[in-house]
């Protein structure tokens, strides 16, 4: 965790660095969210069973630095810290937690404005190259507690090293003025796994959630 917060203030030094060099036009903007995401539970689905996420909902975060190319259209990337858990029930049933960070490659194109122009729709298409990390895998007891097992072979069914991921990513948004305060967006998304990694044997390979954002604009 202390990696990541490094390299989002590198990232937030970056971005007002750039802008002193760029002058005060303010095509530059760093777009702070959070992020509400579902990992969906994969194999057999219990009436009832302690401890079981019947929908789990898992916190992220992140910061994306945003340059307009023109009045509609913007490219930006950043960084996402994502939470995760679900369950896996194929051969054995298992509970996962872990996170997930990411490098996000965004173009985001403005639609339209209505309302007298306070509010305007907009779409996000992205790349997201990243990794899996702090996996921890929980079994339960004859008495439904669960324990911690070993990440090997042996024990997770699938399992290897191979946590490396690309995501293809899509939300559709609009954002809102709030007058003096500047705006705030709320969009929907879908984020599918290209490619395969362990995990995905225990997971769906895509997962969807909400992100609710705030644009600090320079």
């Amino acid at each position: 965790m202390k990696q990541i917060q490094i390299l989002f203030y590198v990232l937030l030094f970056s971005v007002i660095g750039l802008n002193q060099l760029l002058g005060q036009e303010k095509k530059h903007s760093l777009i702070l969210s959070g992020v509400l995401a579902h990992y969906s539970n994969v194999g057999y689905t219990p009436d009832y069973f302690n401890g079981y996420y019947f929908f789990p909902v898992n916190p992220g975060i992140e910061a994306i630095y945003m340059f307009s190319i023109s009045p509609h259209f913007k490219l930006g990337t950043g960084i996402n810290l994502q939470t995760g858990r679900n369950m896996s029930w194929k051969r054995d049933l298992r509970r996962f937690h872990y996170k997930e960070v990411s490098i996000p490659l965004q173009a985001r194109v403005d639609l339209f404005r209505f309302f007298k122009k306070s509010m305007s729709w907009f779409f996000t298409i992205g790349y997201n190259p990243g990794i899996s990390f702090n996996i921890k895998a929980e079994s339960p007891d004859s008495f439904e507690y669960w324990n911690e097992i070993k990440l090997s072979a042996s024990s997770i069914q699938n399992y290897s090293d191979d946590n490396f991921f690309t995501d293809l990513y899509f939300d559709l948004g609009f954002t809102q003025s709030i007058g003096r305060f500047g705006e705030f967006s709320i969009s929907p998304f879908v984020d599918f796994r290209q490619n395969s990694t362990w995990m995905d044997y225990h997971k769906d390979k895509h997962h969807y959630g909400i992100k609710i954002s705030y644009p600090l604009k320079f």
